[in-house]
């Protein structure tokens, strides 16, 4: 493992083009109302797909392994744009692609996923109450070295193991429920989808007895994580201890191949925990500027779920005609 990877790791950053005129209105009005600032760049060009790429060649595999060939037939995707996601998530093996699709129907249906703005806002709030301070920020990063992603920051050490172990489930099931939404938030285009997420944790502080034990880590991945059709560009984690590198040592087995590959440990912050760059002025302010740039992130992705169109293989059009 790694012991300072600042060389190789984008310094997080609170980006300031998008801190003037975030979305801080409370978090009803941030569920209910209209995205007022979009979160990283938009526009058709996001939404390009070659009739030519693997993606298109592999999103048409799928689309006929599930309405034609599957026996029994598993339940359709809700969207041209969807095929296309595990597509980029999944470029190469349509088996691999057709099991995550069976595990994400079954987790929407067993979480009654509604897959609304308001829906997600309020799932994401949710888990801000159960585990004040584990979301940290989600933001779009452009930086020389790593390139354009969205982010996502949190904070290992805010995360309950008591609370997640509960025998009702539910704290666990909101954690995974919020999860799914932000990870729909942070691939609201197919542009994003193929630059890939990047993620910061915070890790000091953390103490496998109080917040995450070995099974609890692969429950909590296999909740959402282990299926959801999203490319990683890189796990940093920051600031990391004798106990959370055993807890990852341990887990690591029960990732993806492809997450197992992006884990970057012992990464280092100028700034000290993250919580001090991310949590400003305050963790109420940090909690409202998520769920707006989680609202606008949703709200683009809808849309495009909503005007993407698949075009047939023999198609002259080698577009879908996505907006946003």
């Amino acid at each position: 493992m790694e012991n300072d990877n600042r060389a190789e790791v984008p310094v997080p950053l609170v980006v300031a083009a998008q801190e003037d005129g975030d979305d801080d209105r409370p978090a009803a009005a941030a569920a209910d109302g209209p995205p007022r600032n979009p979160m990283g760049p938009h526009g058709v060009g996001r939404m390009e797909l070659s009739s030519e790429s693997r993606e298109f060649s592999q999103a048409w595999n799928l689309v006929n392994a599930l309405l034609v060939e599957t026996e029994p037939k598993q339940t359709p995707l809700k969207s041209d744009f969807e095929y296309v996601q595990f597509a980029i998530a999944e470029p190469t093996d349509v088996e691999a692609a057709l099991e995550r699709i069976s595990m994400l129907q079954h987790f929407r249906s067993e979480h009654r996923i509604q897959d609304t703005v308001h829906d997600g806002v309020m799932a994401v709030l949710e888990a801000m109450t159960l585990f004040p301070g584990f979301l940290l920020s989600l933001s779009f990063t452009s930086t020389d070295t790593a390139g354009e992603h969205y982010t996502l920051a949190m904070d290992s050490a805010k995360l309950n193991a008591r609370l997640l172990a509960r025998p009702d489930g539910h704290p666990k099931a909101a954690l995974a429920k919020a999860m799914y939404y932000i990870l729909q938030a942070a691939n609201p285009d197919l542009e994003a989808m193929r630059q890939g997420l990047l993620c910061f944790i915070e890790c000091n502080g953390f103490d496998w007895k109080k917040h995450l034990t070995v099974a609890l880590f692969q429950e909590t991945h296999n909740d959402i994580v282990l299926f959801y059709p999203t490319r990683w560009y890189q796990a940093n984690h920051f600031h990391t201890g004798f106990f959370y590198n055993m807890v990852m040592a341990m887990g690591r087995p029960f990732l993806s191949e492809q997450l197992r590959q992006k884990i970057r440990m012992g990464c280092v912050s100028p700034a000290g925990r993250l919580n001090r760059i991310y949590l400003q002025p305050n963790l109420h302010t940090a909690n409202e500027r998520f769920l707006g740039r989680l609202n606008d992130a949703l709200h683009r992705r809808y849309a495009n779920e909503v005007s993407f169109v698949l075009r047939p293989p023999d198609s002259s059009n080698d577009d879908g005609n996505g907006d946003d």
